[in-house]
């Protein structure tokens, strides 16, 4: 999968986007949810993709051993 990810350029979007690097992302996301300033919503850690079908979550895909995915609220 990461090599299909690299060769499409997935990789180099997804480590822009990723919930856990920067330390007040994850902490300014959840207050942004529970004020309603934003909807709830899917959050990835740095190496996990989420797989959507048909506009639905199917799965959480790893490649790292502590990563995680987060549907906010908690």
């Amino acid at each position: 999968m990461l090599a299909v990810w690299r060769e499409y350029g997935f990789d180099a979007i997804l480590a822009k986007a990723h919930y856990d690097s920067e330390k007040d992302r994850r902490p300014s996301y959840q207050r942004l949810v529970r004020q309603r300033k934003i909807k709830p919503g899917v959050a990835a850690d740095d190496g996990v993709g989420l797989h959507y079908a048909g506009g639905k979550l199917e799965r959480a895909v790893t490649a790292l051993p502590k990563a995680r995915a987060y549907r906010l609220p908690k």
